[in-house]
């Protein structure tokens, strides 16, 4: 009975059967061992340094190296790799999404993309979640500037990017003021494809949440 009603995948032959995909890896759940972001006197604490923060279940690909979460993302970078052979693009630019809220698809970016740069790759990562940046909460939480004020043309990439020191990775904050209702309209525009154009001549891999 508990098989039959569950609705969800549980093996990578379920996923390729029912989706007729390839199935990279299954990533299993971990706990979060941090809050998002400094508070003091109820407000975010800036910071002038532009540096990530080091939240426990957004790096622990990084912090538990062995772990069987860290295998599965080292399944996965690997069949990035093995797909990008004979391109005729050598930067490899990657979306993470997902179908449901709360699936983990911010964690995921997050941990692939510090995997990747920790392994020695040159990434960054983009938060284009314009509706519920919570990616740009917990790494930024100072960021007063970032992804759409580089698309509108008021800031150039460097006055926006902030870096993980522990492992070199690049990061571009969600920052918006009011609710945005025409999204996708923003990720499709002219601007969002010359960014990316840009972004392959500088990183190996671009990572978007």
């Amino acid at each position: 009975l508990i098989d039959a009603s569950e609705r969800g995948f549980r093996t990578p032959d379920q996923v390729e059967t029912e989706l007729r995909a390839s199935c990279l890896a299954i990533v299993p759940a971990i706990k979060s061992e941090a809050a998002p972001g400094a508070v003091q006197n109820g407000k975010l604490e800036r910071d002038s340094s532009r540096q990530i923060n080091r939240t426990g279940l957004l790096s622990s690909v990084v912090s538990n190296p062995f772990s069987r979460f860290a295998e599965a993302f080292r399944a996965i970078k690997v069949s990035i790799d093995l797909f990008s052979l004979g391109k005729a693009v050598s930067a490899k630019a990657i979306g993470i999404t997902s179908t449901n809220p709360a699936e983990g698809k911010s964690t995921v970016a997050a941990n692939l993309a510090r995997l990747i740069s920790h392994a020695g790759g040159k990434a960054i990562l983009l938060d284009c979640d314009l509706r519920n940046p919570s990616l740009s909460r917990s790494l930024a939480p100072g960021a007063e500037i970032g992804l759409l004020e580089v698309l509108s043309g008021k800031r150039l990439l460097k006055d926006v990017v902030w870096t993980d020191p522990m492992t070199s990775l690049a990061f571009v904050p969600m920052v918006a003021q009011t609710r945005l209702s025409h999204t996708n309209e923003i990720l499709a525009s002219a601007g969002m494809k010359k960014l990316i154009e840009a972004l392959r001549e500088i990183y190996d891999y671009i990572l978007i949440d």
